[in-house]
């Protein structure tokens, strides 16, 4: 929503700069004299005034430096994140179509052949930009199922086969497993077929592992490695995510305490207006009841203490369980996304990092990585 927001703002900009050009110094139609002596040769061109020519000007490079901003800020990804890299093999070619059409610009070319030419090249270049984004997503949609079991069949008859007989007759010389050719064959069958992204490069992590990493976090020390590591790896916001959803889980619970001792602070205004109106001595309305029972009544009234939660944490945290809507539960399907992608990229880093620093730290200082049981007598 950011980057739509972000886009809005800069289309609206792009259209009041247009309007100001169509109002304040729209564009005419001025003709060219080639030989003042054979008219046939003369030609209409569309002229800008000097308004509209530099707020074009400054329009289009202002659009060009900022998209080059966000190609360079866009992150590459990790293995199995590639939009990054897509996006900005897509702008490089469309870069490249447009530094062909500025070429093209300068030679010295009829207008008409410089205009069809000029006008084919930009068209190119955007055709290709939109293809190069949608293809690795859009692929498997484009081409017939027909065509796509054919293709595999073919692959699986023809190329497999003949790439493990190769690799057979270089195994036996060089001592290979048959069963690693046949490995390999079936590793490069499954790479033909197109992937149902977004999929991890290695198998998804057990529970038990994702708790490390959460351990981490809970340790400010071993926090601030990982945290190191994340940012060097340029995925820091997923970090900040994970910490962002625990505290919500947590200030929830907090929160509907903290509302539970409202309610009870409410609930002792609202006995107070029944005690000062019906129950004490000089109450307007007094009803008839024995002083045992007004006694009493003042007495539990009294044993009253304000801000007093009704609800603990723990009892917030099984109403929230069972709530029907499951807004506990908000983010728990992205949040065990980014545990998972976390785990896969930066945990081994992250370890390795962690034992560089312990190993230059100083003797005798306290092990924040392999920690010694001690076990109380």
């Amino acid at each position: 929503m950011k980057v739509l927001r972000l886009t809005l703002a800069l289309l609206c900009v792009t259209g009041v700069v247009l309007l100001v050009c169509a109002l304040a110094d729209p564009m005419t139609r001025v003709r060219v004299i080639v030989d003042k002596y054979r008219p046939k040769y003369d030609r209409y061109e569309c002229a800008a005034g000097p308004l509209t020519k530099g707020l074009m000007y400054t329009l289009v490079v202002t659009h060009i430096l900022i998209s080059i901003i966000c190609v360079i800020e866009v992150r590459n990804g990790f293995e199995a994140f590639r939009d990054g890299m897509i996006l900005k093999e897509a702008f490089v070619v469309l870069y490249a179509c447009l530094l062909i059409a500025f070429i093209i610009q300068s030679l010295q070319l009829q207008p008409l052949t410089l205009y069809l030419v000029r006008s084919a090249c930009i068209c190119i270049g955007v055709t290709l930009f939109c293809l190069r984004i949608l293809i690795s997503r859009c692929l498997k949609h484009w081409i017939p199922v027909v065509v796509m079991k054919y293709l595999e069949r073919f692959h699986k008859v023809a190329i497999e086969s003949f790439i493990v007989n190769v690799s057979l007759g270089a195994g036996a010389a060089s001592g290979r497993s048959v069963s690693a050719v046949l490995h390999s064959s079936h590793a490069s069958s499954t790479a033909f077929s197109p992937d149902e992204s977004p999929l991890y490069a290695v198998e998804a992590p057990q529970e038990d592992s994702l708790a490390d990493m959460f351990h981490v976090f809970a340790d400010p020390e071993r926090s601030k490695l990982f945290e190191k590591v994340a940012s060097d790896s340029l995925c820091m916001e997923n970090v900040n995510f994970l910490k962002s959803v625990t505290a919500f889980k947590q200030q929830s619970e907090a929160l509907l305490a903290k509302h539970s001792s409202n309610a009870s602070n409410d609930m002792v205004v609202l006995a107070d207006g029944i005690i000062h109106r019906h129950i004490s001595s000089a109450a307007d309305e007094e009803v008839n009841i024995c002083s045992k029972t007004r006694s009493l009544l003042t007495q539990r009234r009294s044993e009253w203490q304000r801000d007093i939660p009704f609800i603990s944490i723990g009892k917030a945290r099984e109403i929230l369980e069972t709530d029907s809507h499951k807004r506990l539960e908000l983010f728990d399907s992205s949040h065990k996304e980014i545990s998972v992608m976390l785990y896969q990229n930066l945990w081994n880093k992250f370890r390795a990092f962690e034992t560089t620093v312990q190993l230059s730290t100083p003797v005798g200082k306290k092990d924040t990585i392999y920690r010694v049981e001690q076990k109380l007598v």
